[in-house]
């Protein structure tokens, strides 16, 4: 039995389910931030990991009703309704891409042979592998995570279970473990595999063009430039004083 296959049935164990995985949602979400211009560093960091995190649940426990819960628009809409930061909203906008992708993929898996792994674990390995995602990782800041908790706590307030910072930290170390294991050089996939998920690329790009025209309707965050300060000096300054401080600080005389 092949490494890959020995590896994914360790993971897959916790897991079910038919939704891209960890691995095709952070290549998504990649993408769809280059298209819309998003490069701030923090805020990157914060739609990388808005297009994961949907999964916290599963990542922790087997299925159950929670998982869809992180999933719903009560829950997204609450979350848009606290933001207040860059970093935050850039995290919605991320989150948002999840639920996107997974509908345009659910239809192309269905009726898929059952090659004893399940679809997210092979096409996240495909994708690991056709693309440069080596160092791939997500970074859930406390003020996304404290987000998700408030929100949830909003949008569900008689719900018996409530996430806490634990459990979303124990979700980031397995998404972690899963971007590591699956974006490194040497990853086996089996021919069946490789001919059972053709095509898998033209679902991927959907997936991507829906994140991107969908959020374009939001504002896209963008870090706020402060203002450069300028100087009115006194007209008869020498012309050296004027030099000297140009040099020194472009831009600052009117």
């Amino acid at each position: 039995m092949k490494k890959w296959l020995l590896l994914g049935l360790v993971l897959v164990a916790l897991i079910s389910g038919i939704a891209w995985g960890p691995v095709t949602h952070y290549y998504i979400a990649q993408e769809t931030a280059t298209r819309l211009r998003i490069t701030d560093p923090a805020l990157l960091a914060a739609f990388r990991a808005g297009a994961i995190m949907p999964d916290s649940y599963l990542a922790v426990y087997p299925w159950r009703i929670e998982q869809d819960m992180f999933h719903a628009e009560v829950y997204i809409k609450t979350m848009e309704a606290l933001a207040k930061t860059l970093e935050e909203r850039a995290f919605i906008l991320g989150y948002r891409t999840h639920p996107i992708g997974d509908a345009i993929e659910g239809p192309y898996t269905t009726g898929k042979p059952d090659l004893g792994l399940a679809p997210e674990f092979i096409i996240d390995a495909l994708v690991g592998q056709e693309y440069d995602l080596a160092g791939a990782r997500i970074v859930a800041s406390p003020a996304v995570q404290t987000l998700m908790i408030k929100a949830w706590y909003i949008a569900y307030p008689t719900h018996p279970w409530k996430p806490d910072i634990a459990f979303l930290n124990k979700a980031v170390s397995y998404f972690n473990t899963w971007l590591g294991l699956l974006t490194r050089d040497g990853v086996e996939i089996d021919p069946v595999a490789v001919r059972v998920y053709a095509g898998w690329e033209g679902y991927v790009q959907q997936s991507i063009d829906k994140s991107v025209e969908t959020i374009k309707v939001a504002p896209t965050p963008t870090p706020t430039r402060r203002p450069q300060p300028t100087l009115r000096l006194p007209p008869n300054l020498p012309d050296w004083v004027k030099k000297y401080i140009q040099d020194r600080w472009p831009g600052v005389i009117k």
